[in-house]
């Protein structure tokens, strides 16, 4: 197998322009790409980076500022009740009030609801993470018992372009 330029195949759909790069052998450019994708697995820092980018954001203070006033709303609510149980207050005021409170607290309770669901989002994320990271760090050494599909979309999954000057020059891009 071997790797032709757009150019020189004449796919006048990719490319405007005859292409003179000579055929490179797909064993030699595939052998670069993986080596560079092993060199890349096997960078502690670039590990690292990873993770730390997809360190949880604290949603903590938000979920505990709306549960507070969550339970504020419940306590108004309560006096508003026992004043109009008191006659203190007619039901027109009881009912605007109740509306009011209540309108505010279906918001919060959504608000809440959608924190937890972005908190939830993002453990799965940094779980999911966690396992990308311990499947690479173990890629160099289980490559070669991987099938063809699989290592197909490991390279589709990770590598952005390759660009072969020559067999001593290839530029190739990650997209991790």
């Amino acid at each position: 197998y071997y790797y032709v330029c757009y150019g020189r195949a004449g796919y006048k759909t990719m490319s405007d322009h005859y292409c003179s790069t000579p055929y490179y052998s797909a064993e030699k450019i595939n052998a670069a790409v993986i080596e560079k994708l092993k060199e890349y697995i096997l960078n502690p820092h670039e590990i690292e980076e990873y993770l730390n980018y997809k360190q949880p954001t604290n949603f903590g203070d938000s979920i505990k500022t709306i549960q507070a006033e969550l339970s504020s709303i419940d306590k108004q609510m309560d006096r508003w009740l026992n004043a109009f149980e008191q006659n203190a207050i007619d039901s027109v005021i009881l009912s605007d009030r109740m509306k009011k409170l209540s309108d505010r607290k279906a918001k919060l309770e959504n608000s809440l609801q959608e924190y937890e669901e972005q908190k939830q989002k993002q453990h799965d994320d940094i779980v999911r993470a966690q396992e990308v990271i311990e499947f690479l760090r173990n890629l160099p050494e289980n490559w070669d018992n991987l099938s063809i599909d699989i290592k197909r979309g490991i390279i589709a999954n990770t590598v952005a372009s390759v660009t072969v000057y020559s067999y001593d020059n290839i530029a190739i891009k990650l997209d991790i």
